[in-house]
């Protein structure tokens, strides 16, 4: 049995891509585009990493961290990026969602 991601992705797929400079911000696994594992990151941890220890602007920030995931865009094995939602932002989602079905289902 593996003790640590790392061990597991080693086992599972060795070809994962792995930012080195994110582990703060790795929340999981999933599988990728091909069904075999690949890291999950926090885009919200990114972001805030890029501002706090890297002493980023806001806005350097967020050119670096779009640089970063549209750079993997073509890169097998690559991670997926998890964006964060409050808790307002899902109720709000879910309640276009619905008004949307409902929209469809009049129709």
């Amino acid at each position: 049995m593996t003790t640590n991601v790392f061990e597991f992705l080693e086992e599972e797929n060795p070809q994962a891509v792995i930012l080195r400079d994110f582990y703060e911000a790795i929340v999981g696994v999933a599988p990728g585009e091909d069904g075999l594992p690949v890291l999950v990151y926090s885009t919200d941890e990114i972001f805030r990493l890029l501002q706090s220890r890297d002493k980023m602007s806001y806005a350097d920030a967020m050119v670096y961290l779009e640089a970063l995931v549209s750079g993997l865009h073509v890169v097998r094995h690559k991670p997926v990026f998890l964006k964060n939602f409050s808790q307002g932002a899902i109720d709000r989602l879910e309640g276009a969602l619905t008004s949307n079905q409902r929209n469809e289902s009049s129709s």
